[in-house]
């Protein structure tokens, strides 16, 4: 966590909030191609969207995107809210 000071100068605080955009902005971009390389294997791996359900890699896929999601989420909200 970056923390800030009383006496810190207006550049280093506009420094640390560009830093910690860009921060923000490699980590979406990352997000994407994982989504995209991810939604490739899984129609590769499953062929259909409807064996989704009913198969141990599906169950485990849904799993994983629910807690991938929430994950998401909670990113969402420290980027606009935090």
């Amino acid at each position: 966590m970056l923390r800030t000071s009383e006496n810190m100068n207006p550049a280093d605080r506009r420094a640390r909030a560009v830093y910690v955009a860009s921060l923000s902005s490699s980590a979406t971009f990352a997000l994407t191609g994982i989504f995209v390389t991810g939604l490739y294997a899984s129609w590769r791996a499953l062929g259909r969207f409807d064996q989704l359900i009913g198969n141990a890699y599906g169950n485990t896929l849904t799993a994983k995107l629910l807690l991938v999601g929430v994950a998401v989420l909670l990113g969402g909200f420290n980027r606009f809210f935090v």
